[in-house]
């Protein structure tokens, strides 16, 4: 700061002796604190395309954390990092403020070095066990293992988008775009944004009880879809996946219902969920989409009453819930399947599907008898 005030006071003198000689040439002034150093600052962080439900992210809330990558642009993807996997926590109340911090173990920003452009990504992998961090020489990807109750995302900033303003207000020109993000872009006030996506595709759960009046009590102990447990995400490529790591082996992904369940005093030490109309029943499961079907299952179970008391009967239904005749003939990552399962007995169950936002697309239904 003292050179650039330094050479600031020197073109002030030149410019007052301009005054007497006519043939003296003024020098420009330089750009703006040239020589100063330039923080990494981030702008609007936010889920493109928000969930309801536990497990889900409805909106960031401060509570979950980011990994954030910041990379020289000029080096392949193994090396030249300025900002290395740094955690950094969501934005507390992204309607009034959605920028994120994100500072060295020091609690000091990272800044700009010299005239490198980077470029910045980030994911979020919520609670998910065990993620590695893996980096070759033209993707990024974390390997790690999930539950069904994670909701995975990525980010990426876009240079062009976070540019445009500046060149639609002529700040800088189209060709310029090629030094964002860098400390030349950033004290034109353009600076990085994330915007999250969903990489997993979301199974929702409604319950209709089909059975009518003075039915017997009936209840549901679990629900589960089979996925993947072992999962990468890429999430800094050339195309972003989430899949299934190598070896992995499909396993059911059960939903945590265990905040809905009620006691049932007849039989002892005996809970679950009473079948029911249910428009949103339990979290959800997110599970590693691409498959063209997914297998599921559902335990009810009836009460019976007997000379010897109350027991419980219990039947595991499973389902498919099949794409193949759809386009795409596969599930999609970012969207939300509502799976409707009418229950007719303890034997018997219909399932209906239909798909919501996160992303907008067609409905189908499935029907189990057919």
């Amino acid at each position: 700061m003292k050179k650039y005030f330094a050479i600031a006071a020197s073109l002030l003198a030149l410019a007052a002796c301009s005054k007497k000689e006519a043939n003296v040439q003024v020098v420009p002034a330089p750009e703006a604190e040239i020589d100063a150093p330039v923080p990494v600052l981030f702008g609007n962080s936010g889920v493109e395309a928000e969930v309801k439900g536990l497990g889900s992210i409805d909106a960031f809330d401060g509570a979950q954390k980011l990994v954030v990558f910041g990379h020289d642009v000029a080096q392949d993807l193994t090396q030249g990092y300025l900002i290395d996997g740094v955690e950094a926590a969501s934005p507390v109340d992204p309607t009034t403020d959605s920028h994120i911090v994100v500072k060295n173990a020091a609690g000091e920003y990272f800044y700009y070095e010299g005239s490198k452009v980077y470029e910045f990504f980030a994911y979020h992998i919520d609670d998910a066990e065990n993620p590695v961090v893996n980096k070759t020489a033209d993707a990024v990807s974390v390997n790690f293992t999930l539950d069904g109750s994670q909701d995975i995302l990525y980010a990426n900033a876009v240079p062009a988008t976070d540019a445009a303003a500046a060149v639609t207000a002529g700040t800088i020109t189209a060709e310029q775009v090629t030094k964002v993000y860098s400390a030349w872009s950033a004290r034109r006030d353009i600076t990085p944004n994330l915007p999250f996506k969903h990489a997993g595709s979301l199974f929702e759960f409604a319950i209709e009880d089909m059975r009518g009046a003075g039915a017997d009590a009936m209840y549901i102990d679990s629900l589960a879809i089979k996925s993947y447990a072992d999962a990468v995400l890429t999430f800094k490529a050339a195309k972003d996946t989430l899949v299934a790591a190598t070896g992995a082996q499909l396993v059911p992904l059960t939903m945590d219902i265990e905040d809905l369940k009620e006691e049932v005093a007849t039989v002892a030490d005996y809970e679950a969920v009473e079948v029911d109309d249910i428009d949103s029943f339990g979290p959800g499961l997110i599970v590693v989409p691409g498959a063209a079907s997914y297998t599921g299952s559902i335990k009810l179970t009836q009460l019976v009453a007997s000379a010897e008391g109350v027991s419980p009967k219990s039947v595991v239904n499973d389902f498919t819930l099949d794409f193949a005749n759809r386009v795409p003939a596969y599930a999609q990552a970012g969207y939300k399947y509502k799976v409707t399962i009418k229950v007719y007995a303890l034997e018997k169950i219909e399932i209906t599907v239909s798909l919501e936002a996160w992303e907008e697309g067609a409905e189908f239904t499935i029907d189990e008898d057919e």
